[in-house]
């Protein structure tokens, strides 16, 4: 009788035993997943965020576009912030914990208002405390996920998300364009005393370096922020207009004008933005219309 009683204590211990251990190999197997496939999605298949951070922003992807769009201004988010919010995704979560009172007071969610992303408009992740390892938990359903955190993922202005390495005018220092400038000043919305200032063809600006600075200004022109145009009743700007030298084909219309200190380019094709540019584009343009 004794022997089956140690028998049977045996055998409930090794039961035990491969339960804990089964759970454990659970457990780790769940950890070894990255949060996207615990969220049963595919990178391949997301195609909106959106963020909430106090403020918020819409990133998306229309069925038929190439890139993810920032749907405030109708704009291409930069690809390397997408691919940032996209590995954050599909890292290996470290650790699992079941959705209490005590860890969700204890890793962040009991501190107000939680900052949040919404995936593909299903899956919404509430972020709550960041430690010391760059860690975050991120709280889905009735799970919280502690994985590693990227800066910025959380971010919701404008400046930070678009994409800064299109260039505004599709020029290089081998094309040969003829330049045209125009000042105006607007009063009550209207444009008046309107003027040519200067017609500088593409020798002048190769053969001499008198215009060598305002040729310059036209390469390689990128923007450092971008917003929805703004209507100023009373300004003074200038129209460009920039003509291949040989054909006579328009490569590019836009005006630039100053405000607070800013130099705003509006562009023919998307006169609906307002993008920022180096006030240097600003002081060559004007140098060319004190007379």
């Amino acid at each position: 009788m004794k022997k089956i009683f140690i028998l049977v204590s045996i055998i409930g211990i090794i039961f035990s035993v491969n339960i804990l251990f089964n759970n454990k190999s659970t457990d780790d197997k769940k950890s070894a997943q990255s949060l996207v496939e615990l969220l049963n999605l595919k990178i391949q298949n997301i195609t909106s965020f959106n963020i909430s951070n106090g403020n918020k922003i819409m990133l998306s992807r229309p069925a038929s576009d190439t890139c993810i769009r920032i749907e405030a201004i109708n704009y291409c988010a930069d690809k390397t912030k997408i691919y940032l919010l996209k590995k954050f995704l599909n890292n290996n979560i470290k650790d699992l914990y079941n959705k209490t009172e005590e860890n969700l007071q204890r890793l962040g969610f009991k501190k107000g208002i939680n900052p949040s992303i919404i995936i593909n408009n299903e899956k919404t992740l509430f972020f709550g405390n960041l430690n010391k390892y760059n860690e975050i938990y991120v709280l889905q359903g009735n799970k919280i996920y502690k994985t590693l955190f990227y800066e910025g993922i959380l971010e919701t202005a404008i400046k930070f998300w678009f994409d800064k390495s299109i260039p505004l005018i599709a020029l290089t220092d081998s094309d040969e364009f003829n330049i045209i400038i125009a000042r105006y000043s607007a009063r009550n919305l209207e444009r008046v005393n309107k003027r040519i200032c200067a017609r500088v063809n593409h020798n002048e600006t190769v053969l001499t370096t008198e215009h060598s600075a305002l040729r310059n200004s036209f390469l390689d022109l990128y923007p450092s922020d971008v917003m929805k145009a703004a209507k100023i009743e009373d300004y003074e700007s200038y129209d460009i207009v920039l003509k291949d030298s040989s054909t006579g084909d328009l490569i590019q219309i836009f005006s630039i004008y100053k405000e607070d200190h800013l130099t705003y380019g509006v562009f023919e094709h998307r006169d609906d933005l307002r993008f920022v540019i180096p006030n240097s584009v600003y002081k060559n343009v004007k140098s060319y219309c004190k007379k």
